[in-house]
């Protein structure tokens, strides 16, 4: 049989690929443009991406998140670069940084900060009882939280609850709790609501990765689930980071810190020095 040879004009061959003109551009543009993506969900490879948001970040990191890099550093032992730790070092001395809502947070860089007169009235918030447990050992103007304060703290939930677990842990390694005796259930009410708050707010927010920062807190990091951690890479920014909220347009340093925690914190679950405070004598 045949077949005529098929001669299609240069006029013709753009009247039958102008349809396709759209989806051949997007083809051609995306040749050239870098590809984001985005997490895969695998721990190792969201942390070495979270680092290297920290490390980009260098002295620009926002001050509380620096203030808590500095103590992963010392558990973890990650590697800064000399700019990072000579600023880490020279926070507690900065007098630019007095007018800073941070300032008395300082303590948790040197223990033997000594942040002046402080004026608990003027607390806002969640600060109105962790700086006071913060210097527990050493607070005379009262308002320091007892067990149960503690405890009415957490059946409140959220923020409060997760900033009164850390208020307590910083008490307990100060010795400022005296009675004892219904640690261990308490420790219990709180990784509970914990537990409860991550499945909640979602391990892909601010507020369920605080939440999971402080089930590591509590010692019990081997208990974070898989599937918990897997939704918190997967919120992962292109840029390494993590958003505080799903509407917003840029990675907050808060919520990425606290992510670089929680994935410190699950991949090295045997890790045992949780001090705030080393070397402090009581």
């Amino acid at each position: 049989m045949k077949c005529d040879s098929f001669d299609l004009s240069k006029e013709d061959a753009l009247l039958f690929l102008f349809p396709f003109t759209p989806f051949l551009l997007f083809l051609l543009l995306a040749s050239f443009s870098p590809v984001y993506s985005q997490s895969s969900g695998d721990p190792d490879a969201t942390l070495e991406r979270a680092l290297q948001y920290i490390q980009k970040k260098n002295t620009n990191l926002a001050t509380d998140a620096t203030i808590v890099l500095n103590r992963l550093q010392r558990k973890f032992d990650l590697e800064l670069s000399d700019r990072m730790a000579v600023r880490i070092a020279g926070i507690p001395r900065d007098t630019g940084l007095r007018r800073s809502p941070y300032f008395p947070f300082f303590r948790l860089i040197d223990p033997e900060f000594e942040p002046g007169k402080l004026d608990p009235a003027a607390f806002p918030d969640f600060d109105g009882f962790t700086i006071p447990a913060l210097y527990c050992d050493k607070w005379k103007a009262g308002g320091v939280p007892d067990a149960r304060k503690i405890d009415s703290l957490v059946s409140v939930g959220g923020y409060w609850m997760t900033h009164a677990v850390l208020a307590w842990r910083w008490m307990s390694e100060l010795e400022c709790i005296k009675d004892t005796s219904g640690s261990y259930v308490r420790k219990m009410n709180m990784l509970n609501a914990l537990r409860e708050m991550v499945n909640s707010e979602g391990a892909n927010s601010d507020a369920g990765i605080e939440a999971l920062a402080m089930v590591a807190e509590l010692g019990y990091a081997g208990t974070i689930k898989w599937e918990w951690i897997t939704k918190m890479c997967l919120a992962q920014q292109p840029d390494g980071g993590w958003k505080e909220k799903p509407a917003d347009g840029y990675s907050s340093d808060h919520t990425s810190i606290l992510a670089v925690w929680v994935l410190l914190e699950y991949l090295n679950p045997a890790e045992t020095d949780d001090s705030w405070f080393p070397g402090l004598k009581h």
